[in-house]
């Protein structure tokens, strides 16, 4: 029974040596060392941004869609299954839908917030004349807060 297993740790040890060397090799037959082999230079990850990004956009995208089907399929089912009984299902709840100014409003502070920062980033890293650039957000969301705010005023008087 030894004699089988230092046989088999032999086995192993070279399957592990082996691999290791392969991992080293690149595709032009050149040795390189280990720390070079999974660096991403700033070339390949300017490359790798986008396309992931894009992939996980259209992953969102498809999972949104194969969700909102499946709702559908289940809630028709439902319906079948209900009208074969000759149950009759209750009416859903209306959904209460709030009023335009709260979207407004939401919006507004998404640009106002997402401006500021712009603002400063770029001043500092630009100067104070490309900087103007976030006031462009910064002020559209501000005007989206007073254009919610007198809207909320308007549906209350």
């Amino acid at each position: 029974m030894k004699h089988i297993l230092k046989k088999r740790r032999k086995v192993e040890t070279k399957m592990v040596i082996s691999l290791s060397n392969m991992m080293n090799w690149n595709f032009t037959g050149e040795y390189e060392k280990e720390d070079e082999m999974f660096n991403v230079g700033p070339e390949m990850l300017a490359i790798l941004i986008p396309i992931t990004a894009v992939i996980g956009t259209v992953a969102i995208i498809i999972t949104a869609i194969i969700l909102g089907m499946r709702e559908k399929e289940l809630k028709h089912k439902e319906t079948v299954l209900a009208m074969e009984k000759g149950i009759e299902l209750p009416k859903e709840p209306e959904k209460k839908k709030r009023p335009r100014y709260f979207t407004i409003r939401m919006w507004g502070f998404i640009f106002t917030f997402i401006g500021i920062p712009v603002l400063l980033g770029i001043w500092g890293a630009a100067g104070i004349v490309n900087g103007v650039w976030g006031l462009v957000p910064t002020f559209l969301g501000l005007a989206l807060l007073l254009a919610a705010h007198l809207e909320k005023k308007e549906l209350t008087e």
